[in-house]
């Protein structure tokens, strides 16, 4: 019996220790394959949360180390799809947002789902305001709105013009679109905007200028026809007539030939086929020249020419056209000021605002005592062909083109001009150019 209790005893203490000893072997046995279960558990659930940057260790060999290798292979590869996502997003946005064009986007319920800046800036109000809501409230553009609702309901394209005036005037060409949302019976609506205001500006001055042209031609090619034809009829017989005849025949053809002289400069220097030949030029000697070469003109009318320049004042420009600029000027100031008047230059330098001399600027001032412009006129007087007086400009012999011919060779060379007028006391044409062209 004593050995009958001790065997049971061992028995009992034997299956206690490989009771503890299994258990042990189990824990770890279990640990291994359960950690790397969470681990991936955790790993799976950042994934679900977008952060496909997660790896779990899978160097061992077993079939759990297999399904790490996998499901780091599926985050490497997701990581890599959401690269490319996010690359073709923002190049998208970034077209969205640098396009010229203003690009709307509206879901088969009305509401705006897409707004880019250019459309920000055409119509005058965020995206952070339009983005979600109804386009109905496009309260400021009654007329859009209604396109758009015209649009939805018949579901065919149109293509609009429509001038807005909030934030400011503009005309706009609207093309609008109607597209199907993917997974959606109902279609909804691309709007495309485009700013045409200066394209029908430019429209409209080209076929303002093809009649003022043809108007201008007309005029003197009239005039010779008719005294021509009275001279065939018989006036040449008349010596004095035939003489006076011939006389305005030679003086309208001779406004013809400046005229035509004129259209092919402003031609040349609008499509910039005219060569440029920048050099220093001697400010002082170049306005004692130009003085010189008009001094015969002004004593017809008895008018004082005066100029004045600081000494050892030189300019990088194109002498040619610089002399292209101030004739013009000095013969308009000729023209239209009274006998007996004034007619002035002054060259200046002008301090830039850094600290070299590069960013200075010469200032020429050509004043008159003339009969001066209205300041209703004052904005036009560089248009082709536009004239205060039209009478007096074409008895001047004008053409209408010398101000905007100005204008063009100022701003080939970098420079501005402004006007200060007062009628019946006189004008003050200033010009500004860089003391070295850019």
């Amino acid at each position: 019996e004593r050995s009958l209790s001790k065997m049971w005893v061992a028995l009992v203490l034997g299956l206690l220790l490989l009771f503890v000893l299994a258990a042990g072997v189990s824990y770890r046995v279990a640990l291994g394959v359960t950690r790397p279960l969470e681990r991936m558990t955790g790993a799976a659930k950042r994934m679900a949360d977008m952060d496909y940057e997660i790896r779990v260790p899978d160097d061992g060999k077993d079939e759990v180390s297999e399904l790490a290798r996998a499901l780091n292979a599926m985050a490497e590869s997701l990581q890599g799809q959401m690269a490319v996502i996010r690359r073709n997003g923002m190049r998208l946005q970034s077209v969205l947002d640098n396009m010229p064009s203003g690009v709307v986007m509206i879901d088969p319920a009305g509401n705006v789902t897409l707004y880019n800046s250019s459309a920000e800036w055409l119509l005058g109000s965020s995206a952070k305001e339009r983005v979600g809501r109804s386009f109905t409230e496009f309260k400021q553009h009654y007329e859009l709105s209604q396109l758009i609702r015209q649009a939805l309901d018949s579901r065919e394209p149109l293509h609009e013009e429509l001038t807005v005036y909030f934030p400011e005037e503009r005309l706009l060409e609207l093309n609008l679109v109607p597209m199907r949302m993917s997974g959606e019976e109902e279609t909804g609506l691309l709007i495309v905007l485009q700013d045409v205001t200066a394209i029908r500006r430019l429209e409209r001055m080209r076929s303002e200028f093809v009649a003022n042209v043809s108007h201008e031609l007309k005029t003197p090619v009239a005039a010779v026809k008719g005294f021509a034809e009275t001279l065939m009829a018989g006036a040449v017989n008349d010596p004095e007539t035939a003489q006076s005849f011939l006389k305005i025949i030679h003086d309208e053809s001779e406004r013809l030939n400046r005229l035509i002289g004129d259209i092919l400069e402003l031609s040349k220097i609008e499509s910039r086929r005219s060569t440029q030949q920048f050099s220093p030029v001697d400010l002082n000697a170049f306005l004692e020249r130009t003085m010189e070469f008009m001094k015969t003109e002004a004593a017809k009318k008895n008018i004082e020419l005066q100029w004045e320049a600081d000494p050892e004042l030189f300019l990088e420009a194109d002498e040619d056209r610089l002399g292209q600029i101030l004739l013009n000027l000095l013969q308009n100031g000729i023209n239209y000021t009274p006998d007996g008047g004034k007619v002035k230059v002054r060259a200046e330098y002008v301090a830039g605002e850094g600290a070299d001399d590069v960013d200075g600027k010469i200032r020429i001032t050509v004043s008159d005592t003339g009969i001066g412009i209205p300041k209703k006129d004052l904005p036009r007087i560089f248009e082709r062909f536009y004239r205060v007086d039209k009478a007096r400009s074409r008895s001047s012999g004008g053409t209408g083109l010398g101000l905007s011919i100005v204008k063009h060779l100022i701003d080939m060379h970098h420079g501005t001009i402004r006007v200060e007028s007062t009628v019946g006391v006189g004008s003050h044409f200033i010009i500004e150019l860089p003391l070295l062209q850019p």
